[in-house]
């Protein structure tokens, strides 16, 4: 999907988690790992600075927008609603670029 329609996307439609990703404490990092049945997969793993983690603890097997996402960094860190925006995009373009959430 190019960023442009995944920018108009979010504003239509839920996504959610991919569920095989999960939050894991490595070795003192924050990091979402592949789980399968033979437990944590290492091959791929993506470290969480502390609003990710924030975001992603709250939204975890949630379904969630891109409006939620803003408001819930608008409530815990006092953005206005552009900038906020702007960080929820951002940050839903990360994760969808790296395969974490389903759309």
């Amino acid at each position: 999907m190019c960023a442009l329609h995944l920018f108009f996307f979010c504003y239509l439609y839920s996504m959610k988690f991919n569920p095989k990703y999960k939050l894991q404490d490595v070795a003192g990092e924050k990091m979402v790992v592949v789980h399968n049945a033979d437990g944590m997969d290492l091959s791929k793993v993506i470290v969480l600075n502390s609003t990710a983690e924030v975001l992603w603890k709250t939204l975890e097997g949630k379904e969630f927008t891109l409006d939620k996402v803003a408001g819930l960094l608008m409530e815990k860190y006092d953005l206005k609603k552009e900038k906020a925006l702007s960080d929820a995009k951002s940050w839903i373009d990360s994760l969808h670029k790296a395969g974490l959430i389903e759309i």
